[in-house]
């Protein structure tokens, strides 16, 4: 979805969609907690608010100051990451 809202931060944002994602998943479930493949998702906020890079780093395990082009190209080839390898220079 896309929404705007006069004056808003960010963080607005986050509180909209948390309370938008987690009143329709009570709404339509009745619950919060929903199963999917064997694990269960729970949608009850308020939710953890995490940086993109720290989350990189620990899937990649590295630490977030390592987070330089070499050391995410090599933690790339080691994870065998399906699809084309990024080209150098480039942007996704």
């Amino acid at each position: 979805f896309e929404a705007y809202c006069a004056w808003a931060d960010y963080h607005d944002m986050m509180a909209l969609t948390e309370r938008l994602i987690a009143r329709a998943a009570k709404a339509v479930c009745g619950t919060y907690r929903l199963p999917s493949n064997g694990n269960v998702i729970d949608f009850e906020p308020p939710w953890p608010r995490l940086r993109l890079t720290d989350l990189v780093a620990s899937e990649l395990g590295l630490s977030c100051g390592a987070l330089k082009l070499e050391a995410l190209e090599r933690a790339w080839e080691k994870c065998k990451v399906p699809g084309p390898k990024p080209k150098k220079g480039t942007r996704r």
